[in-house]
């Protein structure tokens, strides 16, 4: 059986989990399909990066596309939504055309969060202890920071990484 988005004050999207991936079920992550986000980086004015986010719907499912751009090279990481299942989302991640990274995402608030989900990465207990939340500044904008958990098992930003808005950008 299938059932519509639920809304509710304290979690924006939440999905049932008998519900298979369909167009319209993933709240405004998946409103943001057919655009792209950019930040660039700088080091003393001179451009040391650009990091690109674009959503998008290919053959029936919503695919997150991040280019990382840095003078001497460029990675390009494609997740594909696999399943949704209980308020979860599961990407299938690869990088450059080669399997990398798994993603589960779920909404936190007014966050849409990802998290890794790969076997490979069990042992590495910085990189199980970190998400990324992505936050709506309007329709022109997204904020996206790293955190961490804290010694309490609160969710904060990441003394390691600075929070970081992107700007609409032609696909």
């Amino acid at each position: 059986m299938l059932t519509a988005l639920l809304v509710a004050a304290s979690q924006p999207a939440t999905l049932d989990g008998a519900m298979a991936p369909r167009s319209g079920s993933y709240g405004w992550i998946e409103q943001l399909s057919g655009s792209c986000f950019a930040t660039e980086r700088f080091h003393r004015r001179i451009r040391t990066g650009r990091d690109t986010k674009c959503f998008a719907t290919r053959d029936g499912r919503f695919v997150i596309t991040t280019i990382d751009w840095h003078p001497r090279y460029e990675y390009r990481t494609e997740c594909v939504l696999a399943s949704a299942q209980e308020g979860v989302l599961r990407f299938d991640c690869t990088r450059q055309g080669a399997p990398h990274i798994n993603l589960i995402a779920r909404y936190d608030s007014d966050a849409f969060v990802t998290q890794s989900d790969s076997a490979r990465l069990a042992g590495h207990q910085r990189l199980n202890r970190q998400r990324t939340a992505w936050r709506r500044i309007g329709d022109d904008a997204l904020s996206m920071t790293v955190e961490e958990l804290d010694p309490r098992g609160s969710w904060r930003a990441s003394a390691m990484s600075e929070p970081r808005v992107l700007a609409r950008v032609r696909p």
